[in-house]
């Protein structure tokens, strides 16, 4: 029997699961979700499939260097998505991101969350990070 291809090598790889009709969940990198692709990306889930998917803060891009900073990022960007989700007072989330970060990383830090957006900013490298949390999309960078 001959060897696989580095294609079946790879899907095999990112298989997260196969349907009996023939469509696949695959994982790739930090790209599951995404802006513009969401919708599409998840339409064929179960709720329990995509409450899996959403249920965590998923890293769509990230420079922050030390590691320490790009998590402790992203556990104040969810403990303010957690607490304002309900209300959807996307403002109230961003105050708490940013003053959060300015205290603990010094001024300067910008905050951005909203639903379905692209950005193109310029920032102090290496301190941005792009989360997505469910359909909340949340930029946070420093300039």
């Amino acid at each position: 029997m001959a060897g696989k291809t580095l294609y079946d090598k790879l899907w095999d790889q990112h298989l997260v699961s196969q349907r009996d009709d023939g469509t696949a969940l695959i994982y790739i990198d930090r790209q599951l979700i995404h802006g513009v692709t969401a919708p599409p990306a998840v339409e064929g889930l179960t709720e329990a499939e995509y409450q899996k998917v959403v249920s965590k803060p998923v890293v769509q891009s990230c420079d922050m260097v030390p590691a320490e900073q790009a998590n402790e990022a992203v556990e104040v960007i969810s403990m303010a998505v957690d607490k304002h989700v309900s209300t959807g007072n996307y403002e109230a989330m961003c105050k708490i991101v940013k003053e959060t970060m300015d205290r603990k990383y010094g001024p300067q830090w910008h905050c951005a969350i909203g639903e379905g957006f692209g950005f193109d900013v310029t920032y102090q490298q290496p301190n941005m990070i792009y989360v997505y949390y469910g359909k909340i999309g949340i930029l946070l960078f420093k300039c």
